[in-house]
């Protein structure tokens, strides 16, 4: 090499030249994150079946589950988690074992006990661990308007804002109370027209079906006709006919029912204090940003923030009263990482030229060893 280096001068600075040019572009590049692309052989079975007590969950779904996936090969753990209405079962297999096809083994066996499980059940969710499958941004939306309409907002204004930006693989709302319809039934007015609060329930079920009732056939056309059965407002959920008493006089669900729209159960409060406000307690709502995979992070937070305050002055020409605010940036680490990374290269690069001056206690050669580290670093790249 030193051979043709001295003989070939031209051909080697081109060479050099080109390591530099691709190296430099591969590290522009090249995708940052906080966790290597490795995936840990852990695999998750959530099962959900409404109703049911822990002690029922544990029995009925967790302990059939263990049975048939305790004899998996490479099986080092299996442990199960059971609460109201949930079912969690953890399987962590050895280090190597191939996932994908775990996987699959998991999904074959609970097909062959599904017979065994309840009927009413979910269908099992069957997941992978991954340790980036985390959000990278979380975003806070601080208002004093009403519960349900700053749901809505979120939901429907500030949420699509975010799921167009290039990188971001899904947006997730968390928090708040969503609007609903709620019907409060007395009871007493069910037992003089000896009706069950099951019969009240399944005839609002199947009135606001859409129901297809047949089609027309005109020559090469043919339309389809359908009864639509859904509501369009309250009035029309008011209307609906019960049952009826004799054989003409109808029992609409008015009569029987106080029909009006409401938010649900709370079941979680979330508030938002800012120092620009003093510290002012609000309600708000936070949105979580997953990434798409194989992205950049620090990237997709970027453009993340950027997107923040052209949302903030959309909301502001829109006259909603609500302000978005990053509250947890997953970035943050890793831009501490890529900092001491380049401290730690500019101090080794340093450090070298100073021993290699020493040891060789020529400028000359000092200078060459020098010119050869942009070289070694952007040619890793």
């Amino acid at each position: 090499l030193a051979s043709v280096s001295i003989k070939r001068p031209i051909f080697i600075t081109c060479i050099v030249a080109l390591m530099l040019v691709l190296g430099g572009t591969s590290m522009k590049k090249m995708s940052v994150d906080l966790f290597p692309d490795v995936t840990f052989p852990v695999i998750f079975v959530q099962t959900v079946y409404k109703g049911a007590s822990p002690l029922d969950m544990e029995k009925l779904v967790s302990k059939p589950i263990e049975d048939e996936l305790g004899s998996l090969a490479g099986l080092n753990k299996l442990t199960s988690t059971n609460s109201e209405s949930v079912s969690y079962v953890i399987l962590e297999f050895k280090i190597g074992s191939d996932i994908k096809d775990l996987e699959t083994q998991v999904r074959q066996r609970l097909g062959n006990i599904r017979r065994n499980l309840p009927t009413d059940i979910d269908e099992p969710v069957i997941r992978r661990f991954d340790p980036a499958d985390q959000p990278v941004v979380r975003l806070a939306v601080a208002s004093n308007i009403e519960p349900g309409k700053l749901f809505d907002v979120v939901n429907e204004v500030i949420k699509p804002q975010f799921e167009t930006i290039n990188g971001v693989g899904s947006v997730s709302v968390t928090g708040g109370r969503k609007m609903e319809v709620l019907v409060n039934v007395d009871r007493q007015k069910l037992q003089d027209r000896q009706l069950s609060l099951l019969q009240v329930a399944e005839k609002i079920k199947n009135t606001s079906k859409d129901v297809p009732v047949g089609k027309v056939d005109a020559g090469a056309k043919e339309t389809v006709l359908r009864a639509s059965g859904e509501f369009s407002d309250i009035d029309a959920l008011k209307k609906v006919n019960v049952n009826f008493i004799g054989s003409d006089k109808a029992v609409t669900l008015e009569s029987i029912a106080k029909v009006e729209v409401g938010l649900e159960d709370e079941k979680a409060e979330s508030s938002f204090m800012k120092k620009e406000n003093n510290y002012e307690r609000k309600k708000a709502l936070f949105i979580d940003i997953f990434k798409q995979s194989g992205s950049n992070t620090v990237k997709v937070v970027d453009t993340v923030n950027s997107k923040i305050e052209k949302v903030n002055k959309f909301l502001k020409e829109k006259g909603i009263e609500a302000e978005v605010t990053a509250v947890r940036d997953g970035a943050r680490p890793i831009r501490l990482n890529i900092a001491d990374v380049r401290e730690s290269i500019v101090i080794g690069i340093l450090l070298c030229i100073v021993v290699v001056f020493f040891f060789l206690g020529s400028y000359r050669s000092t200078f060459i060893t020098g010119m050869a580290l942009p070289n070694s670093l952007l040619g890793g790249f």
